[in-house]
C-alpha cells in the first residue's frame, strides 16, 4: 500500500505524471525495477541519490529532505519491511512529514506523521522504525535508501512542490 499511496501524493502534487499507473508502485523493488524508476523519475527532472548511510544515522541537518521527495527505504538484514514514502511538507523548524501507512496497536493507520526532527533525532517515524521497542510493529533499520527529488528548470534542487495537502482549499 505504501508505494501507490506515495505515488498518489506525488501525482496529486503535480510532481509525477498523472498518466503513470499507480499499480507501477505496487511491490516496487529498485533491485528489479531500476528501468521503471528511471522512467517514472527521469534524470533530467529528478535528482537520483543513493543514501548509503544507515537512515538512522543519516545527517538530516546537512542533507534535509524536501517537500516532494520520494524515498525507498531498504530493510536490510535486521529489518522486517521495506517502505516507500513521499515527503508531504517540511515545517519552519526543518521537520519533515509524510502521509503513510503505519502499523500500530489499533491496526494500520493512514495519517500524517513526522519523519524526523533535525534537532531531536529520537523523534519521528525514522527513529521508531529503528527502535527495538517497536519491533512488534516491524523494523525498517534501513541500511540504505533511494531518494528522488525534483530539479528546477536550471537543474538545481527545487525548493517547493505542491504535495502539502493540509493547505488546499478543495471547496471550489
Amino acid at each position: 500500500m505504501c508505494g501507490p499511496l506515495a505515488a498518489a501524493l506525488l501525482q496529486d502534487g503535480g510532481v509525477i505524471s498523472p498518466y503513470i499507473d499507480l499499480h507501477e508502485f505496487w511491490l516496487l523493488n529498485p533491485r528489479v525495477h531500476e528501468a521503471k524508476l528511471k522512467w517514472i523519475f527521469p534524470e533530467n527532472r529528478f535528482l537520483h541519490t543513493k543514501i548509503s548511510t544507515p537512515i538512522a544515522d543519516y545527517d538530516f541537518k546537512a542533507h534535509p529532505l524536501q517537500t516532494g521527495d520520494f524515498l525507498y527505504l531498504y530493510a536490510g538484514s535486521r529489518g522486517s519491511f521495506e517502505h516507500m514514502l513521499t515527503v508531504t511538507h517540511v515545517d519552519e523548524q526543518g521537520r519533515a512529514y509524510t502521509v503513510t501507512n503505519l502499523n500500530t496497536d489499533e491496526g494500520y493507520l493512514v495519517d500524517e506523521f513526522m519523519l524526523y526532527d533535525p534537532e531531536n533525532l529520537d523523534e519521528g517515524l525514522i527513529a521508531r522504525w529503528n527502535n527495538r521497542d517497536y519491533a512488534q510493529f516491524g523494523l525498517n533499520r534501513a541500511p540504505a535508501a533511494l531518494r528522488f527529488g525534483t530539479r528546477s528548470p536550471s537543474g538545481k534542487k527545487r525548493q517547493h512542490t505542491d504535495c502539502d495537502h493540509r493547505q488546499r482549499n478543495d471547496s471550489s
